[in-house]
């Protein structure tokens, strides 16, 4: 069964709590994926990952490509 991540700060990861739930496709009433459980500490960390990411990004024009320094 696929297991689903958090994106944060461009990469995959499991959610802080270690929890997932079984996503269920209503069609069959079957389980085909695990959905991350994520906490305060999973926002959190988004948060700081995009102000991080805000300090390159914000003299950039759409056409520039962007990176982010870490």
């Amino acid at each position: 069964m696929r297991r689903l991540e958090n994106f944060i700060g461009g990469k995959s990861v499991a959610p802080k709590s270690g929890k997932y739930v079984e996503l269920i496709n209503p069609a069959t009433g079957q389980p085909f994926a695990e959905m991350p459980v994520s906490n305060e500490a999973d926002v959190d960390a988004a948060v700081e990952a995009a102000a991080l990411a805000f300090k390159s990004f914000k003299r950039t024009t759409r056409d520039q490509p962007q990176t982010v320094k870490s």
